[in-house]
């Protein structure tokens, strides 16, 4: 009998001591960083943190910064808000550093590190962080500057979360250690792209668009004998030459009206605090290329090479699509709140190699949230609504029959905006409070039909914006 209660007590304490386990304190962390960043510069990482055990108290971060990096402009902040209480543990050399955070005889408080490394407290104001609950979102800076940071070599970053106070609010029980992650960051002496703005347009010269090579290089850092060369496709037409980096020489451009090599040769070329140290801007437009009846884009693909002395060749390809009208959304640029009114729309273009456009058409569903609030204007004329129609759970569906509110033809290289009211109400329909981060955007199409065509067109459409984040403390 004696054995039989003592089986169960060990059974009972045992399964104490595995719940116990289960539901203990567990900071579970995620470190996100680039693969690659310029040396010199300074580059940034964020942690995410969360609590999946039992509430602990006080939760903070320990930031090995390895000695690739200039330990004097290391930064952090947190929820976006800079942080004064970030604390420099000291630099490891061959010995243990002390965590000032902890009291003399927490097991935790003496930490072990590279030699050569920088320990860095991040110290939150938070004073709890319960199960399931909010995530924390870090970000910490600093310059890839230190004398052994070396070009194309590794550089590998650790932070470990800690709770100071562990399981209690006055740490009876000592601190509690999470569980660390690591991620490595590149050094590079430059970077390259080529960007065509806008990326999306219509054939023909009537609008055209400007393509920008840029090389950002690390900051005082010398690049010699850099070559750039883009290839530019037959059904994308050369305009001219906008502007080029003063000392480097254009050695070959395209004939205007046609495709072909842009090349350009810089022999000494110095990093700055720029983000363009060299660069190249010139027009382009689609050639004609697309078919009446097609409602699809003419993808143009524009390859790049990029070579120097100190670094092998890179390659890039710039990817340009051209369509018979182009639809661009017409949104706020300021942030919005729950409340106020805010202008929304289109604004569009035709290609110059289209016969016209006889029809057109704007259709959305307006999502719950945002009413329609009129002051529709057809480039910069009052116009009503075709048709506003509520579909219930405070969704509504909004028409704009552009075509018959102008009143004739889109001729070839025309284009115009139109655009109208919305109120941002301050609740959904069940009463839930529109809050940070809540997104608003009106979704549907665009549909039009080419002059001659049968068929319409139709391509998805969206309009809107994302309610700013808001500050707590």
């Amino acid at each position: 009998m004696d054995a039989i209660l003592l089986r169960l007590a060990f059974a009972a304490l045992l399964s104490l001591s595995l719940t116990r386990a289960l539901d203990a304190q567990e900071l579970q962390l995620t470190l996100n960083g680039p693969a690659e960043n310029l040396i010199n510069e300074e580059v940034c990482f964020s942690v995410s943190v969360e609590n999946i055990g039992e509430v602990g108290y006080q939760p903070y971060l320990r930031v090995f910064l390895p000695p690739q990096f200039t330990p004097a402009t290391f930064s952090a902040k947190f929820m976006g808000q800079a942080l004064s209480t970030v604390v420099n543990a000291g630099t490891f050399s061959g010995s243990v550093l002390t965590d000032g955070n902890l009291p003399v005889g927490d097991p935790n408080r003496e930490v072990n590190g590279v030699s050569g490394e920088t320990l860095f407290l991040v110290n939150l104001p938070v004073g709890a962080l319960v199960a399931d609950g909010i995530t924390l979102n870090v970000e910490f800076c600093a310059v890839l500057g230190g004398a052994s940071a070396t070009v194309g070599t590794p550089v590998e970053v650790d932070v470990a979360p800690v709770f100071r106070y562990g399981d209690t609010a006055t740490g009876d029980n000592g601190s509690i250690l999470g569980v660390s992650a690591s991620t490595s960051v590149i050094p590079t002496l430059y970077r390259a792209a080529i960007v065509a703005d806008p990326a999306d347009l219509v054939g023909g010269p009537c609008v055209g668009t400007q393509v920008d090579i840029v090389v950002d290089i690390a900051t005082q850092r010398l690049v010699t004998g850099l070559q750039i060369q883009a290839q530019m496709p037959a059904n994308f037409h050369y305009v001219a030459l906008l502007a080029n980096t003063p000392g480097c020489v254009v050695q070959q451009q395209p004939t205007v009206g046609n495709g072909g090599t842009f090349a350009m040769l810089c022999n000494n070329a110095m990093g700055t605090n720029a983000t363009a140290d060299v660069m190249a801007s010139f027009l382009a437009y689609p050639a004609d290329g697309l078919a009446l009846t097609s409602c699809d884009s003419l993808v143009i693909e524009t390859p790049m090479t990029v070579v120097s002395n100190q670094v092998a060749m890179q390659n890039m390809v710039q990817r340009t699509k051209a369509y018979h009208m182009t639809f661009e959304p017409l949104a706020p640029s300021e942030e919005p709140l729950p409340g106020s009114i805010v202008s929304l729309g289109v604004q569009f273009g035709v290609s110059a190699y289209v016969p016209g456009i006889e029809a057109l058409a704007l259709n959305l569903i307006l999502p719950d949230g945002l009413n329609y609030a009129d002051n529709a204007l057809l480039n910069g004329a009052p116009v009503n609504a075709t048709s506003v129609l509520a579909l219930g759970n405070g969704t509504t569906q909004l028409t704009f029959d552009v075509h018959a509110l102008q009143g004739f033809d889109f001729s070839p290289c025309s284009g115009g905006w139109l655009t109208f009211d919305a109120a941002i109400l301050s609740n959904y329909t069940n009463g839930d409070l529109v809050a940070a981060g809540d997104q608003l955007f009106a979704e549907g199409q665009v549909s039009y039909t080419l002059s001659g065509n049968e068929a319409p067109c139709e391509r998805p459409f969206a309009v809107g914006y994302t309610i700013p984040a808001a500050i707590t403390s």
